[in-house]
C-alpha cells in the first residue's frame, strides 16, 4: 500500500519543480536587463558569433555585453544570401532601423573593409 502513495509524492514534487523550473524561466526572460548610460558613447562593437554575443566598448573599455540572434548556422564566413550564416568583417553602423520589430536592429551596416578574405571553393 505504501508504493502508490510513495508514487504519488514523487510525481508531486516532479511537477513541482518543472513548474518552478518554468516559472523561473520565464521571470528571468521578463526581467529587464540593465541599460547604458543615456550619455554613453559606443565607439567599437565586437560580435562573437560563435557565443552569440556582442560586446559594446567606449574608449577600449567595456561597457556592455548583449546575446544576440544570428542565422541557424552563424559560425563561417558568408558564402550566398540563404546560407544562415552572418557576413563578417569591419563596418560602420550608419542608421538606426526605426521599421524594425527588433528594438536593438542597427539597420545594415555599410562594409568599409573585410577583416578574413572570404574562402575560396
Amino acid at each position: 500500500m505504501k508504493r502508490p502513495r510513495n508514487r504519488r509524492i514523487v510525481l508531486k514534487t516532479v511537477i513541482s519543480l518543472v513548474i518552478l523550473l518554468c516559472l523561473g524561466l520565464i521571470g528571468y526572460n521578463l526581467y529587464p536587463e540593465p541599460t547604458l548610460d543615456q550619455h554613453a558613447k559606443v565607439d567599437k562593437l565586437i560580435v562573437y558569433k560563435s557565443k552569440r554575443t556582442l560586446l559594446a566598448y567606449s574608449k577600449g573599455k567595456l561597457l556592455k555585453s548583449y546575446r544576440i540572434s544570428l542565422g541557424g548556422q552563424p559560425v563561417g564566413a558568408k558564402e550566398f544570401e540563404g546560407d544562415l550564416k552572418t557576413p563578417e568583417g569591419l563596418y560602420t553602423i550608419n542608421d538606426k532601423n526605426q521599421y524594425s520589430s527588433y528594438h536593438k536592429n542597427l539597420g545594415s551596416p555599410t562594409q568599409m573593409n573585410r577583416i578574413l578574405p572570404t574562402p575560396k571553393v
